[in-house]
């Protein structure tokens, strides 16, 4: 290790023990989560935010302006925080709004469905939501974009896919793996759908059973 390493490691980590009294002292989390719209052009069938969105308001009334969004960055930053994850509705349909964020923090993450590229100069965490074979996730996205969207994920290793577990995709958790492997993406992480027992996405039972069975199998399977 050269001097001018040493010193870039050594200001990391004096860095994050500063942010971490901060912290402390004035309760200013390092890291924020922002969602920056309720709009998508999908409409899938786990989603909460389609189900909160107010359908007859005009989206100026619901949410803030670009100018307001990069005003809160810039006020944030200042307090104190580094890390941000940027989600919707579907973030990408306020691409100033996120490319402001990227310049203003120093690490960003992204959650996305995937059907707009994020540009190549932003070298973040993108979470791209993938939920099973191509007619699985369409009739969950309610659309027919699987195809555009392993398009635009192909080989870029910012890419991690994200799948959410219901009772309408648990058994394609291997189908889904191997589509990321071929994707030459950076790799793939589960969520399981949360809500009431009633609900008919909720997985309990043996179906909860056999998707916890299958993911340690696939950790088994795919060591990286």
């Amino acid at each position: 290790m050269n001097i001018f390493d040493f010193s870039k490691k050594t200001a990391g980590f004096l860095g994050s023990i500063r942010r971490y009294f901060q912290f402390r002292v004035n309760r200013i989390p390092p890291a924020i989560n922002y969602d920056i719209t309720y709009r998508c052009q999908l409409n899938c069938e786990h989603c909460y935010f389609a189900l909160s969105w107010v359908k007859d308001r005009k989206n100026d009334e619901l949410e803030l302006t670009d100018d307001q969004w990069i005003r809160i960055f810039k006020k944030h930053y200042a307090l104190g925080i580094t890390n941000a994850s940027i989600t919707g509705g579907e973030p990408t349909l306020r691409m100033p709004v996120l490319e402001a964020a990227y310049d203003t923090f120093n690490t960003i993450q992204v959650a996305t469905n995937g059907i707009k590229k994020i540009p190549e100069r932003m070298k973040c965490v993108v979470w791209v939501s993938i939920d099973g074979g191509e007619e699985t996730h369409n009739r969950i996205r309610g659309a027919k974009c699987y195809q555009k969207i392993m398009q635009n994920i192909q080989d870029d290793k910012r890419i991690a896919i994200s799948m959410s577990l219901t009772t309408s995709n648990y058994k394609e958790i291997f189908s889904t793996v191997e589509a990321c492997m071929k994707a030459n993406v950076k790799g793939i992480f589960f969520l399981l759908y949360t809500g009431q027992l009633s609900d008919s996405l909720y997985l309990d039972g043996k179906k909860l059973d056999y998707t916890i069975k299958s993911l340690y199998h696939a950790i088994d399977e795919y060591r990286d």
